[in-house]
């Protein structure tokens, strides 16, 4: 989940999103984001679901 959020940023242009982790296994999924491409579609329907919350 937190690879895909950070992508999500990544691909709505936010260049430097702020992320930390509390364990050391945490780091994977963040150091993961950038190389983690989601699809047009994905994008919008997160930009779906993100407008529903806010």
């Amino acid at each position: 989940m937190p690879t895909v959020a950070l992508a999500w940023l990544l691909a709505k242009g936010v260049t430097a999103p702020i992320a930390s982790v509390s364990r050391a296994s945490h780091l994977d999924a963040l150091i993961a984001a950038p190389a983690f491409e989601l699809s047009a579609e994905e994008v919008a329907a997160l930009d779906r679901v993100s407008a529903d919350r806010a």
